[in-house]
């Protein structure tokens, strides 16, 4: 029971990285993509 719960929590805290981690590849993409766009103006 134990080692099913922790491997359950870990489970959640990797989705929750990953999660993370691709909001902010996104934000990176976003801020990057406006300053090219501001760059070739």
């Amino acid at each position: 029971m134990l080692l099913a719960q922790d491997l359950s929590d870990l489970g959640s805290t990797a989705l929750t990285l990953a999660a993370i981690a691709s909001v902010t590849g996104a934000l990176l993409v976003l801020v990057f993509g406006i300053r090219n766009r501001n760059r070739r103006k």
